[in-house]
């Protein structure tokens, strides 16, 4: 919900499908043009590390590929912060780590 209410308020259009069929988690639509778009977050950092791991694998414990999604969008908690990743970026990544600071 949280993804929802950051990209309308940003001018997006967005879509969510019905039911967990789909490998992605919304729609967003900006004019003509339509993403896939998989949301992952974190609450927390892992004990002695600066920065935050986040998964990027589906509940197989696959990871996505562009055929699948366009975006993985990352919401860290502690530092209320969006992140926005092209596919080809986490393609085949069971994991990225994001330092905000």
């Amino acid at each position: 919900m949280a993804f929802m209410r950051k990209a309308s308020t940003m001018g997006f259009g967005v879509s969510k499908p019905w039911g967990d069929t789909e490998r992605y988690d919304f729609v967003v639509r900006s004019g003509k043009f339509l993403w896939r778009v998989q949301v992952k977050s974190v609450r927390a950092k892992a004990p002695h590390k600066s920065h935050y791991r986040l998964t990027t694998v589906g509940w197989l414990n696959l990871p996505y590929t562009t055929d699948e999604i366009d975006f993985l969008v990352a919401y860290i908690f502690a530092e209320d912060s969006w992140y926005v990743f092209p596919a080809s970026v986490v393609q085949n990544r069971k994991a990225i780590c994001i330092s905000p600071k």
